[in-house]
């Protein structure tokens, strides 16, 4: 099986066995660009390079497992949530941008000030200027001759699929992220989207998380070197497909998928909306089957950045020293609060924080390893409290969590996360979940699997224990007590 995986921050390849064990992964660096707008928030891609990453991606990753080439029997597609691509009638590329593309802020703004309840109501998601809606009001105003030539809405997965086998399709669960869907009924969200005064004519043939879109065309084979005919599936969501890798699919379960940013998703039997906006409720790839989201916003990029400041760099040399230095450290009284915590919908924004020091202030103390420790414990703060808030809007207590991602590569994160939590957490068996939850996804489709379900299992079965030291569980209740206060105080001054 090939997995391919549009991220945030890079390009994944994976190759695994038919049975579910991993081979191979690869990364390209995700070719974002600014805009050729010209505006500060935009971002977008180049189709042609961002084609050429992820073929990139794909060779290296066959090259890496050995297998020949014919043996790649299919392939499976995931994304970034919120990236969305605009096509003409000829399947030119008219937009194609991340989720990190803020154009539509004003437009966005306008349509939550006016509908914001009408929107989460349908779509279960906000705010708006990361949405379809948004986008497609910024290109309505700013730019109605692109407009008018729109004759097809999909996202990121969405695009690769067509670009892979010609096909236009719309995924269920990254429809339902980029608020184009019904969260309830599972159709596309048409009358909303009529009341915002936007068409809705542009919306291809809907297909279920883990569908066959088609065969891979001989000019994308001869792209990707591989042989032609191969099978391609639409995996939808990124965090759905983590789910998925991780083994988290029964009602109650949580995953916490921790890589450039984090979120935590705990699996409910219906959709689950919340009154203050406070959570996100979307489709998990099963079926009948949905998640409450709380979205934790910063995690891997923040740390990018600590590690960058206090190591002179972001290699993974760097990042192994910082995390082995934490190890064996302890965060000597310094709170931080540094962009990673549960997001407010209706108080998006700038928000003040930093590191704060123990009064009196001693410096001999606080080296950099406290600092990255401190940094590192305040994530998992955050998760604990997203549990909370899960708890709270669903009315379940979370059965099994289980944590996957690129920030597990440091082993500290994970056991900080059982240590905050006061609980055993499941660590993936790989932290690339969502490419993996792709090809096993695939790996269904080639028969390697009965369903979906069978396959997760395999998830689950392959994560390790991480159970919680009783002293340090002990001390951290009275630390998160701390961190949600300083937290508190400083939103109030920030608020002001």
């Amino acid at each position: 099986m090939l997995a391919l995986d549009l991220g945030s921050s890079s390009i994944k390849a994976m190759v695994m066995r038919l049975d579910g064990t991993p081979m191979s992964v690869a990364r390209q660096p995700s070719p974002v660009r600014s805009s050729q707008s010209g505006l500060s928030l935009a971002k977008d891609f180049s189709a042609e390079r961002l084609w050429r990453a992820v073929c990139a991606a794909a060779r290296q990753a066959v090259s890496q497992s050995g297998v020949a080439l014919e043996d790649i029997a299919a392939i499976g597609v995931t994304s970034q949530r919120q990236g969305l691509c605009f096509l003409d009638g000829a399947g030119k590329e008219l937009y194609l941008a991340p989720n990190t593309d803020l154009r539509a802020v004003m437009e966005g703004a306008a349509q939550d000030e006016a509908h914001r309840e009408r929107i989460y109501q349908t779509t279960g998601h906000l705010p708006s200027f990361l949405l379809a809606s948004g986008k497609l009001q910024w290109f309505k105003s700013q730019k109605p001759k692109v407009y008018q030539r729109i004759r097809t809405v999909m996202t990121l997965g969405d695009w690769l699929t067509f670009r892979l086998t010609g096909e236009r399709t719309g995924e269920r669960t990254l429809a339902c992220e980029a608020g184009l869907l019904d969260v309830t009924s599972g159709t596309w969200a048409a009358e909303l989207l009529k009341e915002l005064g936007l068409q809705t004519d542009w919306f291809p043939r809907l297909v279920p998380s883990g569908a066959v879109v088609g065969k891979l065309t001989a000019s994308a084979a001869g792209d990707l070197g591989l042989a032609g005919g191969v099978t391609v599936v639409t995996a939808g969501a990124d965090t759905q497909c983590g789910l998925l890798g991780m083994g988290v699919v029964g009602a109650g379960q949580v995953g916490v998928l921790a890589g450039w940013s984090m979120t935590a998703q705990q699996v409910t039997s219906q959709p689950v909306l919340d009154g203050s906006y406070r959570t996100l409720a979307g489709l998990h790839g099963l079926p009948d089957t949905w998640v409450s989201e709380v979205n934790l916003g910063d995690t891997g990029n923040a740390l990018t950045w600590s590690v960058r400041t206090l190591y002179g760099g972001e290699s993974q040399s760097a990042f192994t020293k910082a995390g082995a230095e934490a190890a064996d450290s302890d965060a000597g009284g310094v709170v931080a609060i540094l962009g990673t915590a549960p997001v407010d919908f209706t108080r998006l924004g700038m928000r003040t924080g930093g590191l704060l020091f123990p009064v009196p202030m001693a410096y001999s103390g606080v080296g950099r390893a406290a600092l990255v420790r401190a940094h590192l414990e305040s994530m998992t703060f955050a998760v604990r409290e997203a549990l909370e808030r899960l708890q709270e809007v669903t009315g379940t207590a979370p059965t099994r969590v289980a944590v996957g991602g690129g920030m597990t590569r440091v082993p500290l994160f994970t056991q900080l996360v059982a240590d905050a939590c006061g609980r055993e957490v499941a660590l993936c068996g790989t932290p690339d979940a969502s490419a993996y939850g792709a090809a096993l996804l695939a790996a269904v489709a080639a028969g390697g699997f009965k369903d979906a379900q069978e396959a997760a299992r395999l998830g689950a079965a392959n994560a390790t224990a991480i159970t919680p030291d009783a002293e340090r569980a002990l001390q951290y209740n009275d630390h998160y007590a701390r961190w949600r206060h300083v937290r508190t105080e400083l939103e109030r001054i920030s608020l002001g």
